[in-house]
């Protein structure tokens, strides 16, 4: 510090200070250290032409190094979101490069880091949500199909159909009927068609003497359809589950 004011070595004392106090809350070797460390001159040339620096917490310097700094506390295992990384390192260039004293470039700057900063946390949220939505879709997913299945194996019982038959309803037309659920539930009118279909089809396909029930199989085939079965794998099951076995062998 030789040769510089006592006012000049008073600041360069407390910047020495508030440096070794947010670099305590900096793991030491992550990339954050680093651009601290680039900051370091810019911040000192702030310091010595603003003593506004040191006295208001909003001075975009002071937002500036602040907002780096809690970008490692913030991080994940994962590290730093990487736009907001890149975010920082072309704040911290600009400031190099550019900063001769101008407080539009220290304005300029931290409107861009704080502008990436309220993107990062969007990005954030919209993860979480997403996780969650996933979350919430599995757990769906999985009442549908013991609520479907719990409905067929009652079906089944009350009328059981062809062997043949079994394996296809328990598959296939499941899905349909999961498909069903997801979308309204229990409750819903589409649901309350489908009960009626899967019954239709038991009686159809329990049914003696030879019997085919066309309209049984379009129906059939659109719900397949809504599942995403190729309209071709749609009609298949639909012709096999709306004609009884002795239709089936003619």
């Amino acid at each position: 510090q030789a040769g510089l004011s006592g006012m000049d070595a008073d600041t360069f004392d407390l910047l020495s200070m508030l440096y070794s106090a947010i670099s305590r809350e900096v793991r030491s070797g992550s990339s954050v250290m680093d651009l601290l460390g680039r900051l370091q001159l810019p911040m000192l040339r702030v310091a010595l032409g603003d003593p506004g620096f040191f006295e208001q917490q909003a001075h975009p310097a002071r937002q500036i190094i602040n907002t780096i700094a809690e970008a490692d506390s913030a991080s994940d295992d994962d590290g730093v979101d990487p736009f907001f990384e890149q975010a920082m390192h072309d704040a911290v260039e600009r400031l190099v490069t550019d900063y001769r004293g101008e407080t539009r470039v220290l304005d300029a700057v931290n409107t861009e880091l704080q502008t990436e900063l309220r993107h990062q946390a969007e990005r954030g949220e919209a993860a979480e949500k997403h996780q969650v939505d996933a979350a919430r879709g599995r757990e769906r997913m999985i009442v549908a199909r013991r609520t479907t299945r719990d409905f067929l194996e009652q079906m089944l019982q009350e009328i059981p159909p062809p062997r043949s038959m079994d394996l296809l309803l328990r598959t296939a037309w499941r899905d349909a009927l999961t498909f069903v659920m997801l979308r309204g539930g229990t409750e819903s009118d589409a649901w309350m068609q489908h009960a009626s279909l899967t019954r239709r089809i038991l009686e159809t396909v329990s049914a003696a003497g030879d019997h085919e029930d066309a309209e049984l199989r379009e129906l059939i085939a659109a719900s397949m359809r809504k599942v995403g079965y190729h309209p071709s794998e749609a009609m298949g099951v639909a012709r096999q589950l709306s004609r009884n076995q002795g239709a089936v062998r003619a």
